[in-house]
């Protein structure tokens, strides 16, 4: 914890890209020097790409931690809270010292803190104090805002995998790829995931890469700097521009996958949202679509809802009119759900329109 806590304060107090870039690359030399187990250093990049640990906790339950904890009155936390505005930073400030500090990985924080869930509602908070009691002074800012979820760092996606390129002299679009999913909600970062996302380029990484189901990185709109004033200099004439619609869905890939040899199964498919989740389950009727491509194929596009006529007709090897796609509204009712009912994929069926 000691180095992920180092490494946040670092980034967190820091403007400049190139000062981030520095931090990076020293605590990827420090994990390299095996400084930091592998396991951290996977949670450090989980977390860095945006990750949240499913940790169970409630804002309520850390309130109820800091009143047992210190005996101000709940009046007092409240209004120490406005005043900072941040939860994470007034729980740091409120505890008392550390008596007895225990020097622990990230790994292991976060482990104690996940065992907690299996207590009962009763037991949980004191368990979390006595959990919190024992992190180091220093540490306790970034290890609330780990129970909190409110972990900014300031890091975007493109600087973590540059400096990841430069330590590991590996390409930038190949980690690019290989961080499609790092971070996850559905998934627990292991230390083979670091070992993996480092490991030496080989000839079958892009079939391997397309085997596991994993799209390309989604590559999104920018807005264009003002000082333009003659785009055709970098974009060519706008003569020659190509204009799409702006349809009312989510950005998605669709990606058909290699099948077995001689295998009898059905065709493998994954869908992956523009954030990154694996979100196939949700709609299991895009699963007729694989058959009809050929192996190794990335379709990218926008998931949206059509009309269940227009589905039934498409499902036949008609073309679709446009006009039946329906609005954002309609497909936030097939978002996010573990199960779908069939009687739901009925009503509002979903296409993929690509791009």
């Amino acid at each position: 914890m000691r180095h992920f806590s180092a490494l946040y304060r670092a980034l967190d107090r820091s403007t400049s890209r190139r000062a981030k870039q520095t931090s990076l690359l020293s605590w990827l030399a420090e994990a390299a020097r095996e400084g930091i187990d592998e396991p951290s250093a996977a949670w450090t990049l989980y977390l860095l790409s945006g990750g949240k640990p499913q940790l169970k906790l409630s804002s309520r339950d850390l309130r109820q931690m800091i009143l047992e904890w210190t005996g101000l009155p709940d009046w007092l936390v409240a209004q120490s809270h406005q005043e900072v505005g941040d939860l994470a930073e007034t729980l740091a400030l409120l505890a008392p010292p550390c008596r007895e500090p225990v020097e622990q990985s990230i790994t292991q924080w976060l482990e104690a803190v996940a065992s907690l869930r299996c207590l009962p509602p009763a037991e949980r908070v004191p368990a979390l104090r006595r959990i919190a009691e024992q992190v180091p002074d220093e540490q306790r800012f970034v290890f609330f805002k780990l129970l909190t979820g409110a972990l900014r760092v300031g890091v975007s996606r493109l600087e973590l995998v540059r400096a990841l390129a430069t330590h590991s002299s590996l390409d930038e679009k190949l980690l690019a790829q290989r961080m499609i999913g790092f971070e996850s909600r559905s998934r627990t970062p292991l230390a083979e995931d670091f070992k993996r996302l480092l490991a030496p380029s080989s000839d079958r990484e892009h079939d391997e890469g397309l085997e596991a189901g994993r799209p390309l990185p989604f590559f999104l709109a920018q807005p264009l700097p003002a000082s333009y004033d003659t785009p055709d200099i970098r974009l060519g004439a706008p003569a020659d521009w190509q204009i799409e619609w702006k349809f009312d869905g989510i950005r998605a890939q669709y990606v058909r996958g290699l099948s077995p040899a001689g295998a009898a199964l059905e065709t493998p498919w994954w869908l992956w949202s523009r954030g990154e989740e694996l979100i196939s389950a949700q709609f299991p009727e895009l699963a007729r679509i694989a058959p009809h491509l050929p192996p190794a194929t990335i379709i990218d596009g926008e998931l949206m809802i059509v009309n269940g006529q227009a589905a039934a007709v498409a499902g036949d090897g008609a073309s679709m009119d446009l006009r039946s796609l329906q609005s954002f509204a309609s497909l936030q009712r097939r978002l996010g759900r573990e199960r779908v009912p069939t009687a739901l994929i009925e009503e509002v069926p979903a296409a993929l329109v690509a791009y």
